[in-house]
């Protein structure tokens, strides 16, 4: 996966070649905002930009937003109206969570990439049109493919070149450029202290830069006329209890790893904010929480078991009820067979 940085230098370098794109990344970090720099740095960037969510309208309506449709197409169409491919036409058409897409609207789409013709819903005349195609998922398209879900021809067509766009998480050194860049946005004279930045680094970031937004947008809202500088108080309860984020980095693990004890309170601290909270919770989150409390606690049971048993795995796979097999397997599964 491309750094962010170098993730926009190559957007930049392919925006200038007229072929599709597919924006991979979790709901929040920016696809669009990826897509718009896309169009702005093209030959199309004095053309329409025009997107659509293919997840948020039903099948039919997606079907007449995308192609237009004539006069009493349907019940209700009193008037001919134009499709985005039309309105797009020569400028980009950005297909956001395109996954979301029926299998039936898959098939008229997968006809326009390949022959750029259509027709409006109700209509016989084609239709021609010159859009280029920046399509965006939340989801494994190949996957979704694997289980017949999404059309392995239509990916073939949206994925000429993929882009996927790392979560805010795996990129917290862009934090503190991401809130001065916001704090610019929402033309805001304050700046967040070094403890409040302090904050936001150790928080999992579900929502991504989106949620960043708005937790940066409440602080100003709630620091606004009391102070220039925006200390935690100012911060949701969810980050001052954050669990402290586990880095790839295993220099980096080693460094920060808490004593299990420890970890294990924070961690059912953190869970108990969110379930007393008022406001909305993010099952997928909690249940990432879950699981990566199932891969501490295996991990600090054995390596506590190795310990005592000074390396003996036999011994340590009986103090744990298990097979010295299953122990091995752990061991690898859980990254922790290098550490002995």
């Amino acid at each position: 996966m491309l750094i962010y940085s170098d993730l926009l230098k190559f957007a930049y370098k392919i925006a200038k070649k007229n072929v599709n794109v597919l924006i991979e990344g979790e709901t929040g970090t920016g696809k669009e905002v990826l897509a718009h720099f896309i169009h702005s740095a093209s030959m199309r960037y004095d053309h329409p930009f025009v997107g659509v969510n293919c997840g948020a309208v039903s099948e039919t309506l997606l079907e007449s937003e995308l192609f237009g449709y004539e006069k009493g197409a349907f019940t209700g169409a009193v008037k001919e109206k134009k499709g985005i491919f039309e309105i797009a036409n020569r400028g980009t058409l950005f297909l956001d969570e395109i996954g979301e897409a029926s299998l039936a609207t898959q098939v008229k789409l997968l006809r326009v990439l390949e022959t750029g013709e259509y027709m409006r819903v109700g209509g016989e005349t084609v239709r021609k049109t010159n859009a280029r195609i920046i399509a965006a998922t939340h989801v494994n398209l190949a996957k979704a493919v694997e289980e017949r879900n999404f059309r392995e021809d239509l990916l073939y067509r949206l994925d000429v070149v993929k882009l996927t766009i790392p979560p805010l998480r795996e990129r917290l050194e862009d934090l503190p450029l991401l809130v001065e860049y916001f704090l610019k946005k929402l033309n805001i004279s304050m700046t967040f202290s070094e403890d409040s930045i302090a904050c936001m680094r150790q928080y999992y970031w579900p929502g991504n830069v989106r949620e960043l937004f708005n937790v940066v947008k409440r602080a100003v809202t709630l620091a606004e006329g009391e102070t220039a500088v925006i200390t935690p108080s100012y911060l949701p309860e969810k980050l001052k209890v954050s669990l402290p984020l586990k880095r790839a980095d295993d220099e980096q693990d080693k460094k920060k790893e808490l004593d299990f004890e420890v970890y294990l309170q924070q961690w059912v601290t953190h869970v108990l904010s969110m379930w007393r909270s008022n406001e909305k919770v993010d099952l997928e989150y909690v249940l990432s929480l879950v699981r990566e409390m199932e891969v501490e606690m295996s991990r600090s049971f054995i390596m506590k078991t190795l310990k005592e048993t000074i390396g003996n795995r036999k011994e340590a796979a009986e103090r744990l009820n298990i097979t010295v097999r299953k122990l091995r397997y752990l061991l690898k599964e859980k990254g922790s067979d290098s550490k002995l």
